[in-house]
């Protein structure tokens, strides 16, 4: 429900110097007088604003310092009122931060429910919403670039000249056929077909690259190394799911290299 005050932490897994909660509904300033104490109100702020305080996580943690970036209005993300607290990056720190926000009026984030948010509310269009699910799955450098590149527009501009070309020979054969009594040519047709093929052949260039987005070019590779007789094989055969390996109380059962390819949980 668009409707639901959402949070999450935002910044990336572990500890670090600086960490992010974000925040994002019509209830965001009313579920932060819960936790947020500052000198200013955030129910005064009108405008994009920053403000400093402190963070009451409750015990055994306490206040710890924060800053409160605040989006009032539909200037967001997710042209919300949003919020991002950022505080110490502690993992714990982070999570009772999160825990006191869902306490006070919000609810876990589903996984890209903020990007569906924004999706919804116009900010992005689809290929850029899809450039966000490929950016997190990016499993090569290649793929990173790509999906970034796709991010920054580079599929949704080559769409929208098409679209554009597409509307304006459509305005033409439309034009050709209200005035087909006329000695009037409005586009011949061997520039009709010159163009179309053109659209079809960089369509098909985009569609290329959209597949190529999805196909792997580096995986993981782990070697299972150590002594004879401590459970290598039985350790393969488990995780591959088959008997790919001989299985002996015997040592040296097992002497040349195996490999297999293997999916685990996506």
């Amino acid at each position: 429900n668009v409707d639901d005050t959402i949070a999450a932490v935002a910044s990336a897994p572990g500890g670090a110097y600086r960490g992010i909660v974000r925040i994002s509904g019509p209830e965001v300033v009313a579920g932060l007088k819960a936790c947020f104490r500052g000198d200013a109100d955030p129910a005064g702020v009108t405008v994009p604003t920053v403000l400093p305080g402190r963070l009451d996580l409750g015990d055994p943690l306490g206040d710890v310092p924060c800053e409160l970036y605040l989006w009032p209005g539909p200037r967001s993300y997710t042209r919300q009122p949003l919020a991002e607290l950022h505080t110490v990056g502690s993992p714990p720190v982070l999570h009772a931060a999160l825990r006191s926000v869902c306490t006070a009026n919000a609810r876990l984030a589903a996984p890209g429910e903020f990007t569906l948010r924004a999706f919804l509310a116009g900010r992005l269009d689809l290929t850029q919403a899809e450039a966000v699910l490929a950016v997190i799955d990016a499993g090569s450098r290649t793929e990173l670039d790509v999906a970034l590149r796709q991010l920054a527009g580079g599929l949704a501009g080559p769409l929208h000249q098409l679209r554009d070309q597409l509307l304006d020979l459509s305005a033409q054969v439309e034009a050709g056929l209200d005035f087909v009594d006329e000695d009037i040519e409005f586009i011949a047709a061997a520039d009709l077909h010159r163009q179309l093929e053109c659209v079809a052949v960089e369509l098909a260039r985009l569609a290329d690259q959209m597949s190529s987005r999805g196909h792997a070019d580096e995986q993981f590779r782990v070697v299972l190394m150590g002594w004879p007789n401590v459970g290598k094989s039985s350790l393969m055969n488990a995780l591959v799911g088959q008997q790919a390996a001989l299985v002996s109380p015997h040592a040296g059962t097992t002497r040349d290299y195996l490999t297999r390819t293997v999916n685990l949980c996506g």
